[in-house]
């Protein structure tokens, strides 16, 4: 299940993301494809993520809440890929929160007593979001406040499935849920 933000404006997380210009320089043609070999599914873990706008369509200025859930007790992390190619970490959204979440429970970014708010800004593209779940803990990267990476790929999934795989995964044979 794929969830694409359409002519979204770049989502901007003030004071919890904020993002640096840098670039990841690898060819996803020449990057040793062994790490798809490390993802391995959990098929009793279900995730799923959606925002407030039943079409998925922004326009500048507009806020934007992402909601989430997992069927059974889970670690969670969830980036975005923005429509400039940033990569930004969403959830947790600092080193010191703990990204375990209950089964059945729909979660909210922003909360409401969070100090800052997801706003459409600008430029007009697409912006990926995924959210990744594990019953066992998995290292979050630190993308604190920024996480320095850009996707230049032509092929957005590609990167996404590099990300998760040498980013986000502990150990070979980690059994996880994976929505974008």
């Amino acid at each position: 299940m794929i969830r694409v933000l359409t002519k979204i404006l770049g989502v901007t997380a003030l004071a919890a993301v904020l993002m640096a210009p840098s670039t990841m320089a690898q060819d996803p043609e020449q990057l040793d494809a062994a790490y798809l070999d490390r993802i391995k599914v959990d098929r009793y873990l279900d995730a799923e993520i959606w925002t407030n706008h039943s079409y998925n369509e922004f326009y500048e200025g507009d806020q934007i809440v992402l909601n989430f859930m997992v069927n059974r007790d889970a670690f969670v992390a969830i980036y975005s890929i923005d429509s400039r190619g940033r990569v930004n970490l969403l959830f947790p959204t600092s080193a010191d929160q703990d990204n375990f979440v209950q089964g059945g429970v729909s979660y909210r970014l922003p909360e409401g007593d969070d100090d800052y708010d997801l706003v459409v800004t600008g430029p007009e593209g697409v912006e990926n979001i995924q959210i990744i779940a594990s019953r066992e803990r998995f290292p979050i990267p630190d993308w604190y406040p920024t996480s320095g990476l850009i996707c230049d790929w032509d092929d957005r999934l590609a990167f996404m499935e590099y990300i998760n795989g040498n980013y986000c995964l502990g150990y070979d044979g980690l059994r996880v849920a994976f929505v974008r």
